[in-house]
């Protein structure tokens, strides 16, 4: 009980934190994850002692009973349900071919830390935990994701194991304003989105006059439609690693976007000229996105 409370105790902090960051009452895409916008003013110690706790209590100090299964390196935590019992070794694999696409992506170095993956039937059960029911939820400093999953939900491995996989790569969470960059990692990780290439979904924004601004994708990334602002943040970051590569994008993330001419030789105008004409010259044409059912579905 002492437990509980005390992690009731440090994510109300977590909340009034993101209310203090300017999150929005949007509809949320479910795709979230724990970045340096909801650790904001924490310490790395501070970051850890809650999130070791939090995967503690679930496992350990819930009424949720799970079953085990351990391969390449990750955990696999599942409840006691038919769904897990028929398709946990679906899963497992698709887990692991997930993990070892963003190492692929992020130049296929080699990694020695063990990852959790906690599963549940309805996302609903996350929210005792973590006062909120995403689809899918990852803990980089406990590398552990929460996911949920049944007939009518996919599992978000792509997504939310890139969070890991990046941040513990590039030596810890991107310099502020990360936001953008970490989710447009994630996102590019998981392209396409309902089949649709996100850099498709970016020219429709651009030929409708409903593309960000970079300013705005860079520094007020939480104040933008979520669809819009994580497909857009996965877009640019896509290009950034097409036309730049590998090394200038772990700069990036290291020195942030005040150092984006340095790191380019290009202004930030420049850059967003250059993104525009990328996007005008592969989608000559307006391409056609259903974005009823983007808004209605995520990328789920």
């Amino acid at each position: 009980m002492k437990t509980l409370t005390k992690l009731a105790t440090i994510f109300s902090a977590i909340v009034l934190l993101l209310t203090a960051c300017g999150r929005t009452n949007h509809k949320k895409t479910d795709n979230i994850s724990v970045d340096s916008t909801t650790t904001e003013g924490l310490s790395d110690q501070q970051q850890t002692s809650y999130y070791g706790p939090l995967v503690d209590t679930i496992l350990h100090h819930s009424q949720i009973k799970f079953k085990q299964i351990k391969k390449d390196n990750i955990t696999f935590y599942y409840e006691l349900d038919p769904f897990f019992d028929q398709h946990i070794h679906e899963l497992v694999n698709e887990a692991i071919v997930s993990k070892n696409h963003c190492i692929s992506l992020l130049g296929n170095k080699k990694t020695s830390y063990n990852v959790k993956i906690i599963y549940f039937n309805d996302r609903e059960k996350l929210r005792p935990f973590i006062k909120m029911a995403p689809k899918a939820l990852a803990l980089p400093d406990a590398y552990t994701l929460l996911i949920a999953t049944n007939d009518s939900t996919r599992a978000y491995h792509t997504h939310e194991l890139m969070h890991i996989v990046s941040i513990h790569q590039f030596g810890g969470y991107a310099v502020e304003p990360a936001s953008w960059i970490q989710e447009g990692i994630a996102v590019s990780a998981d392209n396409p989105c309902l089949g649709y290439p996100i850099h498709a979904i970016a020219a429709n924004l651009l030929y409708t006059k409903k593309l960000a601004p970079l300013d705005t994708l860079f520094y007020q990334f939480r104040t933008l439609p979520d669809i819009e602002g994580y497909l857009q943040a996965g877009s640019v970051v896509q290009f950034f690693l097409e036309k730049y590569g590998l090394d200038k994008f772990e700069t990036l993330w290291k020195q942030g976007v005040k150092n984006l001419e340095p790191i380019i030789h290009k202004s930030k105008t420049d850059f967003e000229k250059e993104y525009h004409r990328f996007l005008r010259k592969t989608y000559p044409q307006q391409p056609e996105i259903n974005w009823t059912l983007l808004n209605e579905k995520g990328c789920g």
